[in-house]
């Protein structure tokens, strides 16, 4: 049974600044299937016309209903595929029309929805994919219909997934957080949805360690008296939109279970979550969060990816806590005091390429040093095994333009953010020391 768990020091309050974009500038795409494509795209354009966007709209049509296969003959075509496309055209240029939509473009293509939804947003650049909530028998499951789930795990951009209720803008969103990036990303990219004078619930679900053990119960004694400190820094980072009246709420148990069990006794009309996972595997998983939401939820599901490491230069967190940029006559005596302080400890190296998106990470080395090289506008970050022995990785990163320290709410250092000439490098500290 879980419980609910209220910070002392937290309490509703309503913010008075603009309004934010953390969407790009780029269209809504409006996923429809043949057969719901009336209350989707009339959501779609709801949401691409309070986002000011192009709502461009795309159709997959099943090969099955096209091809057929006979044993010994293999495939072969049941319907002429070019009339097939076209007449799902007509039907949605006359939808579009009547629903007054302006800019739009019509893509109907023949193969497997998640497929043709994903490669066509990511082709055109899209800020969000709105598309059904979809079916939750589990036949549908079993056959392979749930198409938001399948355009989940292929896509890097955010997914709306309505019902056919979903007829205004939301008024009361829960957003599911884990103090992470992607938890940080999904409530930003949640705020520009949200209708004037919405209700917006930061939800964290967490489960105790539920050992009689004096350290477990110390460990999950700091860990709660330290969230009501992570949900301000969280709230300071966001740009809210005005008259956004925000909540906090501490719960317990599975967090799927328990975000479902809110989002329903509070009415929500969105329920948002972040996706973890930037490998091709990782994304096949999903995870049970999302997977959870997206099967249980009765309202509207916002499930946003995790943002690439090369994008998180725009973002003033990094993994959910707010980082200080330094000065650039600070660099060379805030690089070597940092490295005094954290000699020694283990870290995790993240580094991305802004042109291309490539990222690379190097885990289980010990901080050796950070030194910034003015002459040069150079940064080495040094890297070893313990104790000095083995080998030493040099990073050197040229063309610096920003040096960010990033700090836990004590005031302990988490991580060195850089900017260079051509990406980011997050330089990630962990608690004690390699032995």
């Amino acid at each position: 049974m879980s419980t609910v768990i209220t910070p002392p020091s937290v309490s509703a309050f309503v913010t008075t600044t603009s309004t934010p974009l953390a969407l790009h500038d780029g269209p809504v795409i409006i996923a429809v299937g043949p057969n719901e494509e009336d209350h989707t795209l009339r959501a779609g354009i709801r949401v691409a016309s309070g986002l000011a966007r192009r709502a461009d709209i795309v159709c997959a049509i099943d090969p099955g209903r096209i091809y057929g296969w006979e044993v010994g003959y293999g495939a072969f075509p049941r319907l002429e595929a070019g009339s097939v496309v076209a007449g799902y055209r007509e039907r949605l240029r006359s939808a579009a029309a009547g629903a007054g939509i302006g800019s739009h473009t019509i893509s109907v293509d023949v193969g497997p929805a998640a497929q043709v939804i994903d490669e066509t947003a990511t082709t055109g650049d899209a800020a969000l994919i709105v598309m059904g909530l979809g079916r939750h028998r589990p036949v549908d499951r079993l056959i392979g219909t749930e198409t938001a789930l399948r355009v989940v795990q292929r896509t890097r951009v955010p997914v709306l997934a309505v019902p056919a209720a979903f007829t205004s803008p939301p008024a009361v969103a829960v957003v599911g957080v884990d103090f992470s990036d992607a938890g940080w990303h999904a409530a930003a990219c949640a705020l520009p949805l949200l209708a004037p004078g919405a209700t917006l619930h930061l939800v964290h679900v967490w489960q105790p360690s539920h050992v009689d053990d004096e350290a477990h119960s110390e460990h999950d004694e700091r860990y709660e008296h330290g969230l009501p400190a992570r949900f301000h820094e969280l709230t300071e980072s966001l740009v809210l939109p005005e008259s956004v009246t925000v909540l906090f709420e501490v719960r317990e148990g599975h967090v799927a279970e328990r975000l479902l069990d809110f989002a329903q006794v509070n009415h929500a009309d969105l329920l948002v979550v972040g996706r973890h996972g930037r490998s091709w595997l990782e994304r096949l998983r999903v995870g049970s969060v999302a997977t959870g939401v997206l099967r249980g939820a009765s309202c509207a599901v916002l499930v946003v990816p995790e943002p690439p490491p090369h994008a998180r230069d725009h973002a003033p967190v990094v993994h959910g806590r707010v980082g200080k940029d330094w000065g650039r006559g600070e660099w060379t005596a805030q690089a070597d005091a940092f490295t005094r302080r954290n000699a020694g400890k283990p870290t995790v190296l993240e580094m991305s390429e802004s042109s291309t998106g490539a990222f690379s990470q190097e885990r289980g080395y010990s901080l050796f040093g950070v030194i910034y090289r003015s002459p040069l506008n150079e940064v080495d970050i040094v890297l070893g095994e313990a104790h000095g022995r083995g080998r030493h990785l040099t990073n050197t990163l040229r063309g610096v333009s920003t040096m960010c320290l990033v700090r836990d709410a004590d005031g302990t250092d988490h991580a060195l953010r850089i900017s260079h000439a051509t990406g980011t490098a997050l330089l990630a500290l962990s608690p004690g020391r390699i032995t």
